[in-house]
């Protein structure tokens, strides 16, 4: 994989591993067997994409990549980093990383 495709894998990953903590602690207070829930049906996901999480960064330090900045804003993410000795730039769009997160989880969830 190149090295951009394995940024957005990661920032994916990191995207839904967001929305996974956010949802566990939502329903934990409000649910009144909210740990239960959140362990039979949020636990599987978040380990399978730790796990996917640490292969991504694994395969970037094998690549001698590395990154420089990374800048989460409102509308995209920045990210200067620096892939065999050249400095380089990408954005990718927050709404476009959203929604394919989005679907990929629901696509997990299918699974399980």
């Amino acid at each position: 994989m190149r090295a951009t495709e394995l940024m957005r894998e990661k920032l994916l990953r990191t995207i839904m591993l967001r929305w996974i903590l956010e949802d566990a602690k939502e329903i934990k207070q409000t649910l009144p067997r909210g740990e239960m829930w959140t362990k039979g049906l949020l636990q599987p996901l978040h380990e399978k994409l730790t796990n996917e999480m640490v292969e991504i960064k694994r395969a970037l330090n094998s690549n001698a990549f590395f990154i420089v900045e990374e800048e989460w804003r409102p509308l995209d993410v920045y990210i200067k980093y620096k892939e065999n000795g050249y400095e380089r730039e990408v954005v990718f769009m927050m709404a476009m990383l959203e929604a394919e997160a989005q679907g990929r989880l629901e696509h997990m969830a299918k699974l399980l």
